[in-house]
């Protein structure tokens, strides 16, 4: 069982600083930061931010990318006891006028490239403070010289007594601060944004508790060398998977964090060229990438000791394919899939090491347990029975952000007298306790009355050796409700569009019932992705309605 202490993530932080200080803890293209100078930063910063007025539990918005002042900035924020609302760097006027608004906060912390973006949005609330951060500040002399070559010179100029900027405000940093916040069981630390299990955007209020333990799971799952190891950070930090495994539990666990601030396939493959880190985490258009890349052909990939996917379902012909990859450049990992969900921070299942089942997300992570209940209730199902994916454990949310209807929806006391969070998701549980993720709840095709699950659809048809990756959605029919449609991404030159048409069918109605045969399959360059990377079936069906009204 994971251990849950009442420590913060800020105090969590000191203690790797004070076990490890002349480590490196950030490394932004090439610059170091080590654990001491990091900590100096955060507890000095913590002053700087109670002189202008944040208070705990005053609400501070971070919009920014991967650099090393948002590392600051959230470990300073959580060490005087405010909570950190983690947003896209790229958030449109509506969008920042809705964070703003639900989250009630009076301060934002964002790049001065990006303010425009949003600009009149924040002059229409009630924030007070502004600060604005050059991308320019932590980089390395050569960078930042190419840096004012290629785009400083068109980086706006903003004034206003609202606004602070970066460096004006640690031109002299003052003594550092030295007592920590002590945040009570029940009090969000971080908000994070989640579609939920209903679509809607909702803050997911998460403690230190849920922050700290999901830290202790993963570390127990790789076993961190302080000092040896590293890991691409490239995820965001306002996505659970960036924040609380790419950066939180690899700090705790004393590695060094390769912040990388652009989310792109092309900057994944740079930096994992690059820098070599033994452990790299993506989504699966990052390994698609990654075993396409003619640049790392001749990369020797013994460096890398973990390889961990999430944020969609991953095709079995990828994670062949990778794996295949990496034994050919002399590696010797597999890469491994998960399960999670914002609303239990992230990762909450796992594929083990040295084990691996064919269409499973893995076995729960120390401390998590999961069942399968009949949908809407709190039913248990048995064994191969498939129902929504039901999760405890110390990871699960404190609940959502001013939603408390939508809350005691998802988080329930069930029989066992446990609180279990219902995520919206099915699946199955096997004998050994592997989990098997079948699809959303809502995002099921009823054909004639039958489920269609999409996810199994995509899967077989991503198995066909010609198709990159797959996406099925329902359209529409006369006498069926609906049926089976396919947008599938091939590679290469086909000589015969028709016949692999023909043949992804044929391999569909082999291996599931008659009414998951696609009877439309559309072939395109790409698929729709959203920011995070993962594929935006939304999109497809929007485009589908359209082309039906036309």
């Amino acid at each position: 069982m994971i251990p849950n202490s009442d420590q913060s993530m800020a105090e969590r932080l000191l203690v790797t600083s004070k076990s490890y200080p002349n480590l490196p803890a950030l490394d932004y293209f090439g610059k170091r930061i080590t654990y001491q100078r990091l900590q100096e930063r955060i507890q000095q910063l913590a002053i700087i931010w109670k002189n202008l007025g944040i208070k705990p539990g005053h609400r501070v918005i971070i919009c920014l990318p991967n650099i090393p002042e948002v590392v600051m900035a959230i470990y300073s924020l959580n060490m005087i006891g405010a909570v950190i609302c983690i947003i896209h760097p790229l958030s449109t006027v509506p969008e920042m006028s809705f964070y703003i608004r639900e989250t009630q906060s009076q301060w934002l912390i964002t790049l001065d490239i990006l303010y425009s973006n949003f600009r009149k949005a924040v002059e229409e609330s009630n924030i007070k403070k502004t600060i604005l951060i050059s991308i320019s500040e932590g980089l390395p002399l050569i960078p930042r010289l190419i840096f004012y070559w290629k785009q400083g010179s068109k980086s706006p100029i903003y004034r206003g007594d609202h606004l602070i900027d970066w460096k004006t405000l640690t031109r002299n940093w003052s003594s550092p601060l030295k007592k920590f916040h002590h945040y009570s069981i029940d009090q969000p630390a971080v908000i994070l944004f989640s579609g939920g299990t209903t679509g809607a955007p909702k803050g997911v209020l998460l403690s230190n508790q849920n922050m700290n333990a999901l830290a202790d799971q993963v570390i127990t799952q790789v076993n961190p060398q302080p000092g040896k190891d590293s890991i691409l950070c490239i995820l965001p930090l306002f996505h659970g998977f960036g924040l609380g495994i790419c950066l939180h539990a690899v700090l705790l666990g004393g590695g060094r964090c390769i912040l990388i601030p652009r989310f792109s396939k092309k900057e994944f493959i740079d930096a994992v060229g690059k820098y070599k880190p033994t452990y790299i985490a993506g989504v699966p258009t990052h390994y698609e990438a990654l075993v396409s890349s003619e640049k790392l052909q001749k990369i020797n990939f013994s460096f890398l000791k973990g390889a961990f996917c999430g944020g969609d379902t991953v095709p079995l012909s990828l994670i062949k394919r990778f794996n295949n990859f990496i034994q050919k450049h002399k590696g010797t990992v597999n890469l491994r899939e998960g399960y999670g969900l914002t609303e239990c921070v992230t990762a909450c299942s796992i594929m083990p090491e040295n084990i691996y089942k064919e269409g499973s997300v893995g076995l729960p992570l120390p401390g998590n347990r999961f069942k399968i209940v009949r949908p809407q209730s709190t039913e248990e199902l048995p064994i191969g029975e498939v129902g929504e994916i039901c999760i405890n454990g110390p990871t699960v949310m404190l609940g959502y952000n001013n939603r408390p209807e939508e809350t005691a929806r998802v988080l329930q006391r069930h029989k066992d007298g446990l609180i279990w969070l219902s995520t919206g998701d099915l699946g199955t549980l096997d004998h050994e306790g592997f989990l098997y993720f079948s699809g959303r709840v809502k995002r099921i095709i009823k054909c004639s009355g039958y489920a269609v699950y999409p996810s199994q659809v995509e899967s077989v048809i991503n198995s066909h050796p010609l198709v990159v990756e797959s996406c099925v959605i329902g359209i529409p029919d006369e006498y069926t409700m609906n049926r089976v449609k396919a947008f599938v991404v091939i590679r290469g030159n086909v000589h015969s569009r028709e016949k692999l048409a023909e043949e992804i069918k044929q391999n569909v109605a082999e291996q599931l019932i008659k009414w998951s045969v696609p009877t439309e399959i559309t072939f395109l360059d790409s698929l729709p992705i959203t920011r995070m990377g993962k594929i935006d079936y939304r999109a497809l069906e929007a485009m589908e309605q359209g082309e039906a009204i036309i």
